[in-house]
């Protein structure tokens, strides 16, 4: 019988965004729009069209859960919504070589000062202050997703082995499109409930949020940093929250930082959408 334990280490903190209209001002905290804090003697990200980007969140690192010894580090998204409009709109990693965006880690921004220029494009999703909950997500795959987390692929396949869950009509097991079986046991009902959950990844993160696991809408795309290393998820920015961003037909942007064992900090973003 399976382990349902097995699931118990892909639990993960997560934190809710709640937004609410202010500007704190061009300082190094987890915002959305308005004045960014950004380095002076760097120049303000620009498009390869020369278009300066928009800038459209900064994190800091400390926040996200599991991240907090990182307080030092801050995270900042631009993005060219002119290119956009233009019908060049970037989706992030897998295209990287036409840069439309740019996710910068500065770490530690402490060692540098401010530019103070304030707002100097577009600003699509307006200044908002972000206030948080914190909850604990269980991971839920869909099909594609074992490439995500091999090892639950046996733990899968030895529930629709063992009766648990029922496949149906996939090469693979495909959870989410799984079928309990209505004369399951009542043991045997608790675990299949377990595995119920994996059909909902895409349900427990469907909003704006730090860390936990990514809600993603399309195939996972998971960033590499260049020495090979799967980068940190950090948030995912809802269409909600980006109603006037190029996502915000429905879709999320999904940020990522390289883990400080790559080298230099760098930042990547995925776009997906519905």
């Amino acid at each position: 019988m399976p382990d349902t334990r097995k699931t118990d280490r892909y639990r993960r903190r997560a934190r809710i965004w709640f937004l609410e209209p202010g500007d704190p001002g061009p300082i190094p905290v987890t915002k959305v729009g308005g004045a960014p804090w950004w380095p002076a003697g760097v120049d303000r990200p620009r498009c390869d069209r020369n278009h300066t980007m928009s800038f459209m969140a900064q994190i800091l690192l400390g926040d996200v859960p599991g991240l907090e010894a990182e307080g030092a580090a801050l995270l900042s998204f631009h993005y060219c919504t002119e290119c956009a409009y233009e019908g060049r709109m970037a989706w992030g990693w897998t295209e990287r070589g036409r840069r439309g965006y740019d996710v910068s880690v500065f770490d530690p921004y402490g060692a540098l000062s401010a530019d103070g220029r304030g707002v100097v494009a577009e600003d699509p999703l307006g200044p908002h202050l972000v206030r948080f909950a914190d909850r604990i997500e269980e991971i839920a795959l869909g099909p594609d997703d074992f490439d995500y987390l091999p090892e639950l692929r046996q733990w899968v396949t030895d529930g629709i082995r063992h009766g648990i869950i029922s496949k149906v009509g996939a090469a693979e097991p495909d959870v989410a499109g799984s079928a309990l079986h209505g004369d399951t046991p009542p043991e045997d009902a608790r675990l299949a409930a377990r595995y119920a959950q994996l059909a909902e990844f895409r349900a427990p993160g469907n909003r704006s949020k730090l860390g936990g696991w990514p809600a993603w809408v399309q195939n996972p795309e998971l960033p590499r940093c260049d020495s090979g290393e799967t980068m940190i998820f950090v948030a995912q920015i809802d269409w909600v929250v980006g109603a006037a961003a190029p996502w915000g037909g429905g879709g999320y942007a999904y940020l990522f930082a390289a883990p400080r064992s790559c080298g230099p900090r760098a930042g990547e973003l995925v776009i997906s959408t519905t």
